[in-house]
C-alpha cells in the first residue's frame, strides 16, 4: 500500500501534523471506498479484509504506479507458433492460423491434408500429392514426365527404357508398360526361352511336350487351335499333353498358365501316315476297292493295312485314263473322295489310324461313268467326270458329309471325253477334251453357264486329265509328247495360256503329274515307261526343267497309267504300277528320285493296279 506525503503547505500546518505524526493515509480505512487507486490498478481486500492497491491484470507494478505486460514477450503470448502474437494494452491477440492451416491461433492451428481431402491442383493422371506443412507438393510419378501440374505419360517402349527380352513385346500402358513374350516364346516377357513342341507335328492322339519357363506350378490350359488338350502333367518349365480332336493343318497352341503370361507356338495336325489306291486294271469291270497302305515317314516303306481293302458301293471302277484324278483327300475336312463308273464313295478318314469310314449316305449314284473328281478348297462340292459322256455330276457335300446331288445335275460341258476341274472357290468349271478347254461358270444349284471367252481352243489335252498347281489358279494338262499350262482368273474365270505353252516332254506321250506340296515343283512322268520329268515352276507357272532332268525310276514297272504322288513333306514319290505293286523313290533337293530299301511294295489285293493314288502324309 502506498504511503501517503504530507502536503508541502503551510509550514506551522505542517510542523503541528508533524508533531503528531502522519502515519499511513490508508491505515485506517476499512473498505475499498476508503482508498483511491492509480490507473490500471483495482482495489482489493487482503486476508485481512484490509484494503489495498493491486494492478490489473496484464500490468505489473506496486498498485500506484503500474505498467503494462508484454505477454508476447513470453512463449509467444501463448499463441500458436505459426501465428504472431499482438500486445495491447493490458493483454495480447492471436493472429489467424496461416493458409493451409484450420483454427483460431489461439487454441492451435492445424493442418489441412489437401493430399487426402482431394482440394489440391495436381495432375488427376499421373501426379502425386505429397502433403507439408501449410500446403502440398506435386510431382510426376515414374513412368510419367512433367511438372507435377502436368504430367504426359513415357512411351518406355519407343524411348527404349524398358527391361522387355529381346524376344518380348513392350506394349506401352498408362504410366508403364507391359513386357509379352512373343509367340514361339514363354516366360514372363523380361525373361523370354523358346517354346519348344516335341514333336511339332503329329496326329491326333499324339502325346506333346512342351518345354518353356514360368508355365508355374499350378496345372492351367493347353488348346491346339482353340481346341482344349488333355494335360498329363504340369510343371513350371515342362508341360505334356495330348493333341485334340483338331483337323488337319499349323494350328496355334495356346499355354496359358494358372497365374503368368500366356504363350504359345505353332504345331502342325496331320493325318495318319497313309496310301490309298484306287484298285482297278484300267479296263471296265475290274474290282472296285481301296486299298490302304500303311506309310513309314522314316523308311518309305509300305504295309498293307489289316483293313485292307475296303470295299466300294459299287462293283465296276471308273475308267482310269492316263491317270486321272479318280480319288482325292480332302485335308480340311479329313475326308476321302473316290469315283466308280456309277457312284461317287466319300470316306471319313479317322484321324488317329487312318481307316475309313462311309459318310451317312455313301455311296451315292451319279449319271456320268466315274472318270475323275474334284473337289473344292471349302470341301462343300464334288465334281465327277464323266469319261465317254460329255456330262458332269455335281454333289454338294453336308458338314456332316452327307451326299446331295446338286438340283442341275448331272450337267453337259463339252462333246467326247471329258475331265474336268473345279475352281478353288468353286465359282468356275473348266473341262477338258482332246481339242480345247470350255470354262463355265458354276451357279448355287450346280447349273453352269459357258463363259463368252469358252472354249480355249487347241488347248486340250488328249491326256484328257487336268492337274491344279497347288496354292495357285494354275493347272497342266498332258497333250502327246507335251503338256499345256492354263491359268485362270479367280473374279472373271477367263483362261489364259501361260507363256511358252505346250512345253515340250522328253519322249512320246506325257502321262502322270505330281506337285511338290508347295507347288515350286512339277513331275511328269513319261506314259508306258518308267521316264521321269522334273521341273521347276516360276511365279507364272513357267516350268524350267532341272539340271540332271529326265530320270529313270528305277525298280518302276514300265507300263500302266503313270499315277504317282508326292508326300506332304516333299521327301517321297509314289508311283503306282498296273501290276499291284507300288514303287516309292526319296527326293534330293534337286528332285531326284532314288528307290528306298525294299521297293516296289506288293497289294496282297490280287488283280489290282493303281487307277490313283492319294497320300495323307
Amino acid at each position: 500500500m502506498e504511503a501517503r506525503s504530507c502536503w508541502n503547505g503551510l509550514a506551522l500546518v505542517c510542523a503541528l501534523i508533524l508533531a503528531v505524526g502522519c502515519g499511513d493515509v490508508t491505515s485506517s480505512a476499512t473498505t475499498c471506498e476508503d482508498i483511491s487507486c492509480g490507473a490500471n490498478a483495482s482495489c482489493v481486500l487482503g486476508a485481512d479484509e484490509v484494503p489495498a492497491c493491486e494492478c490489473n491484470v496484464g500490468y505489473d507494478g506496486d498498485g500506484e504506479t503500474c505498467t503494462d505486460v508484454d505477454e508476447c514477450a513470453d512463449n509467444n503470448g501463448g499463441c500458436d507458433a505459426l501465428v504472431s502474437c499482438t500486445n495491447t494494452d493490458g493483454g495480447f491477440t492471436c493472429g489467424d492460423c496461416p493458409s493451409g492451416y484450420t483454427g483460431d491461433g489461439t487454441a492451435g492451428c492445424l493442418d489441412i491434408d489437401e493430399c487426402a481431402d482431394g482440394t489440391d491442383d495436381c495432375a488427376a493422371v499421373g501426379g502425386v500429392c505429397t502433403n507439408n506443412g501449410g500446403g502440398f507438393d506435386c510431382a510426376c510419378d515414374t513412368g510419367f514426365t512433367g511438372d507435377g501440374l502436368t504430367c504426359t505419360d513415357d512411351d518406355e517402349c519407343n524411348l527404349g527404357t524398358d527391361n522387355c527380352s529381346v524376344d518380348a513385346d513392350c506394349t506401352n500402358s498408362v504410366g508403364s508398360f507391359e513386357c509379352t513374350c512373343i509367340p514361339g516364346y514363354a516366360g514372363d516377357g523380361v525373361t523370354c526361352v523358346l517354346m519348344t513342341l516335341t514333336p511339332d507335328t503329329g496326329i491326333v492322339s499324339d502325346t506333346v511336350t512342351i518345354t518353356g519357363l514360368n508355365f508355374g506350378a499350378t496345372m492351367g490350359a493347353v488348346t491346339f487351335g482353340g481346341v482344349a488338350a488333355t494335360v498329363n502333367s504340369w510343371s513350371d518349365t515342362t508341360i505334356e499333353v495330348v493333341v485334340p480332336d483338331v483337323f488337319p493343318g499349323d494350328v496355334v497352341v495356346d499355354v496359358t498358365p494358372a497365374a503368368t503370361a500366356a504363350a504359345s507356338a505353332n504345331f502342325t495336325v496331320v493325318l495318319p501316315p497313309k496310301v490309298y489306291i484306287h484298285a482297278g486294271n484300267a479296263i471296265l469291270n475290274s474290282n472296285n476297292a481301296v486299298v490302304v497302305m500303311d506309310f513309314d515317314p522314316a523308311t518309305g516303306a509300305l504295309t498293307e493295312s489289316a483293313n485292307s481293302p475296303v470295299e466300294m458301293g459299287s462293283t465296276t471302277a471308273g475308267w482310269g485314263g492316263i491317270c486321272a484324278e479318280q480319288m482325292v483327300i480332302h485335308r480340311a475336312t479329313r475326308r476321302l473322295f473316290v469315283t466308280s463308273e456309277a457312284s461317287l464313295d466319300v470316306f471319313d478318314i479317322d484321324p488317329t489310324n487312318g481307316d475309313l469310314t462311309p459318310v451317312p449316305n455313301s455311296p451315292i449314284a451319279i449319271a456320268t461313268d466315274g472318270y475323275g473328281v474334284t473337289v473344292t478348297d471349302a470341301g462343300d462340292r464334288a465334281v465327277v467326270t464323266g469319261y465317254s459322256t460329255s456330262t458332269v455330276s455335281v454333289i454338294d457335300v453336308a458338314p456332316d458329309g452327307t451326299l446331295t446331288e446338286a438340283a442341275d445335275s448331272p450337267i453337259n460341258t463339252i462333246g467326247g471325253s471329258t475331265h474336268s476341274l473345279i475352281s478353288s472357290n468353286g465359282a468356275f468349271l473348266y473341262a477338258n477334251s482332246s481339242s480345247n478347254v470350255a470354262s463355265f461358270s458354276v451357279g448355287a444349284t450346280g447349273a453352269l453357264t459357258e463363259l463368252g471367252t469358252s472354249p480355249l481352243a487347241g488347248r486340250g489335252g488328249s491326256g484328257w486329265t487336268i492337274h491344279r498347281r497347288p496354292n495357285t489358279p494354275q493347272f497342266y494338262l498332258p497333250d502327246g509328247a507335251s503338256f499345256e499350262g492354263l491359268s485362270y482368273d479367280s473374279v472373271t474365270g477367263e483362261l489364259t495360256t501361260i507363256a511358252g505353252s505346250p512345253f515340250a516332254g522328253s519322249g512320246s506321250a506325257t502321262g502322270g503329274m505330281a506337285f511338290s506340296p508347295d507347288g515350286d515343283r512339277l513331275f511328269v512322268r513319261e506314259y508306258n515307261n518308267t521316264t521321269l520329268n522334273v521341273y521347276d515352276l516360276d511365279v507364272d507357272g513357267v516350268p524350267t526343267a532341272t539340271v540332271n532332268s529326265p530320270y529313270t525310276l528305277t525298280g518302276a514297272v514300265n507300263g500302266g497309267d503313270a499315277c504317282m504322288r508326292i508326300s506332304q513333306d516333299g521327301t517321297y514319290l509314289i508311283v503306282g504300277a498296273d501290276n499291284g505293286t507300288v514303287a516309292v523313290y526319296t527326293l534330293d533337293a534337286a528332285g531326284a528320285p532314288s528307290p528306298v530299301t525294299n521297293s516296289p511294295f506288293s497289294m496282297t489285293t490280287t488283280g489290282t493296279d493303281s487307277n490313283s493314288i492319294a497320300t495323307t502324309w
